[in-house]
This record gives structure tokens, sequence and C-alpha cells, in this order.
């Protein structure tokens, strides 16, 4: 018998009904990675370079253009 902890997520309660935005880097490879802030996807950014973009989560489609870093 499993255990009903959640899989991957080890035991935590997770969010599923996200609402509002997320903030996705693309890094220069391809790689995407969401955040919850517009800060930290543009440390990401500055780190990483690539771009960044702002989604809606439902439906995946980009809320504002793509923003490169200025070098």
């Amino acid at each position: 018998m499993g255990c009903n902890c959640g899989g991957r997520s080890g035991g935590r309660a997770t969010r599923t009904g996200t609402t509002g935005t997320v903030w996705r880097h693309i890094d220069q490879h391809g790689g995407q990675v969401d955040y919850a802030s517009e800060a930290s996807a543009r440390i990401a950014q500055r780190a990483r370079g690539g771009t960044v973009d702002q989604i809606d989560p439902r439906t995946g489609a980009t809320i504002t253009p793509t923003t490169r870093e200025e070098s």
C-alpha cells in the first residue's frame, strides 16, 4: 500500500490552482525556468543572459513581449 504523500513533492502540499502570472526566464540555450516574481527572473537573466517573458500559467500565453538584458 503506497503512501498518500503526493509523490515528488515529498509530502508537502503543493499549490495546484495557480492564479495571476509567472515570469519565465529563457536562457540562450533554450532552457526555461518559471519564477513567481519579475525580480527573480531578472536576476537569472543578468546571470545567464537570455530573455524574460510574463506568462499566463493557465494558457501558457505570453502576456508581455520578450525583453532582453541590455549589455
